[in-house]
C-alpha cells in the first residue's frame, strides 16, 4: 500500500512539472522528439543542462566522466559525503570528476580496481550506462541462462553484446531499462556510444525504479537524508519547490506565515 502511495505521490509530480514548463528549454528540441519529456524532466531537477547556445545537442555522445556526474546527481548523491579513496591509474585528485567517480564507487555503480583504467574521456556505451542504471537497484538476482532466454527473446544482435553486459542486461529488460530508439527496433546496439537522449532516457527511468528499490548504500544514504529533514524546520524566505524524488519534501507554510513544516515522500 505504501509503495503504490509513493508511486501515485511520485507520478503526481511528474504530471505537475510536465503542465508548468521550465522558462527556458532547448532550442534544437521540441515536444516531438521521442526522449523530450525525459530531457525536459531531468532539466528541470539539474541532472542535465545544455549549451550555452540554447540547444541541447541529444544526438552527440557522452563521456564516461559526464555520464557518472549525471548519474550521482539522478540519484541525489553529489552532497554526499564519502572518505575512502578510488584506485583508477588515469583518475587522480585533481581530475574535475575525482569526487563524482569516488562516490559513483561507493554507491556500487561502478566497480574499482587497482591500477585499471576508468577513461574517462572516452564515449560511455549504452552497455555501460544501463549496467550503472542497474547497479542503482536492488534487484532479483538471475541466471546467466535465464538472462539470455530474456535478451534473444527481444534483440537480433544478442550475440555481439559483450559477455560481462549479460545478466545486467537482463535485469534492465525485465525492468525496462532498456532505451531503443526510434527506428532501432529489435536492436540492443551494446557497444554503440549512447547519446544524451539516450543517457536522460535511461537515468529518468532509473530515478522511478531507485525510488522504491535502491541498492543497500543508496537506501542507507536516503534514510539518513530523511531523517535531517525531519528534524528541520525551514523559514518562509528559504522555501522552494521540490522537484526531486530522494527525501523529496513539501514545504508547507504554517497559519502565521513565517516557518514551514516540511512533509516528506
Amino acid at each position: 500500500m505504501f509503495k503504490k502511495l509513493l508511486k501515485g505521490v511520485f507520478a503526481l509530480g511528474i504530471l505537475f512539472m510536465l503542465n508548468n514548463p521550465a522558462q527556458a528549454f532547448y532550442t534544437d528540441m521540441n515536444e516531438n522528439h521521442w526522449a523530450y519529456q525525459s530531457i525536459k524532466f531531468l532539466t528541470e531537477v539539474g541532472v542535465v543542462v545544455g549549451y550555452p547556445d540554447g540547444t541541447y545537442k541529444p544526438d552527440i555522445p557522452v563521456t564516461r566522466a559526464e555520464f557518472a556526474s549525471m548519474a550521482i546527481k539522478a540519484l541525489g548523491q553529489e552532497d554526499a559525503s564519502v572518505t575512502q579513496d578510488i584506485h583508477f591509474s588515469d583518475v587522480d585528485k585533481s581530475f574535475w570528476a575525482y569526487d563524482i567517480i569516488r562516490k559513483a564507487v561507493y554507491f556500487d555503480l561502478i566497480p574499482d580496481a587497482e591500477g585499471q583504467r576508468f577513461r574517462p574521456y572516452e564515449s560511455v556505451t549504452r552497455a555501460e550506462a544501463i549496467t550503472i542504471a542497474v547497479n542503482a537497484l536492488t534487484t532479483q538476482q538471475i541466471s546467466e541462462q535465464r538472462a539470455q532466454e530474456i535478451i534473444e527473446k527481444s534483440y537480433e544482435d544478442y550475440t555481439q553484446m559483450p559477455a560481462w553486459f549479460l545478466i545486467a542486461a537482463g535485469k534492465a529488460q525485465l525492468l525496462d531499462l532498456i532505451i531503443v530508439m526510434p527506428g532501432n527496433e529489435g536492436k540492443l546496439e551494446a557497444d554503440r556510444p549512447a547519446n544524451r537522449a539516450e543517457v536522460a532516457a535511461i537515468l529518468y527511468k532509473m530515478m522511478q525504479e531507485a525510488k522504491l528499490n535502491p541498492n543497500a548504500k543508496l537506501a542507507e544514504s536516503m534514510q539518513k537524508r530523511t531523517a535531517e529533514i525531519k528534524r528541520a524546520v525551514f523559514r518562509e524566505g528559504q522555501r522552494r519547490d521540490c522537484y526531486w524524488y530522494y527525501s523529496c519534501r513539501l514545504y508547507i507554510p504554517y497559519s502565521d506565515g513565517n516557518s514551514c513544516r516540511v512533509t516528506n515522500f
